[in-house]
């Protein structure tokens, strides 16, 4: 009789994916035996990618360089308002995208920002639909939701998702036109607004 071992190992996918499930779990079970601090390294950006890149990249590791942590300080300056235009410009590759456009809305929802909306527009809809994708897969992830539960998704769709707190994310395509839709309200109205509510 075969054993179990075996009868994976006949099925390569099968065996990988079985190796793959049980790496999920243990990453699991030791993010809510430390859920303490994870969330207190993930009180910064830089943290939170580092803590979020299993879940994002699971198969690729983690490679920290000094331009993510200026990246991730810089976002870190426009949520607190600190400066209100960024422009970020690094060579392919960098982690640029998975950054602003997946890792930061992700973040700033964990930080008790929930009512953030975002747009992320661009002329080419596959990026922006990758990038949806992973920020609403990464939120809806067993990890996130074992230490931010207070964020639930009430829409989940492939170019947009809602939380229950009214936060949401919505994606857009630029044509020759203009944009295609608009929105009520901006970002940097929005975070001039909840500025104005925490300090009062």
């Amino acid at each position: 009789m075969q054993t179990e071992l075996e009868a994976l190992a006949g099925q390569p996918n099968a065996y990988l994916a079985n190796i793959e499930a049980e790496r999920q779990r243990r990453f699991l079970e030791r993010t809510q035996r430390e859920a303490a601090e994870v969330r207190e390294r993930c009180r910064t950006l830089a943290g939170f990618v580092r803590e979020a890149w299993p879940v994002l990249e699971p198969r690729t590791k983690f490679a920290h360089g000094w331009h993510i942590d200026a990246i991730c300080a810089h976002l870190e300056a426009v949520t607190f308002g600190r400066i209100n235009r960024l422009l970020i410009n690094v060579p392919p590759g960098s982690s640029k995208s998975l950054l602003t456009s997946v890792c930061w809305p992700a973040w700033e929802w964990s930080q008790g920002l929930a009512s953030l909306r975002y747009l992320a527009t661009s002329f080419n809809d596959g990026p922006v639909k990758r990038d949806t994708r992973k920020s609403r897969d990464l939120i809806l992830s067993p990890w996130y939701q074992a230490l931010w539960p207070e964020v639930r998704l009430v829409r989940t769709g492939e170019t947009s998702f809602a939380n229950s707190q009214t936060g949401n994310r919505i994606m857009n395509l630029v044509t020759e036109q203009g944009v295609a839709r608009s929105i009520d309200s901006d970002i940097a109205a929005k975070r001039k607004h909840l500025r104005g509510q925490a300090e009062g």
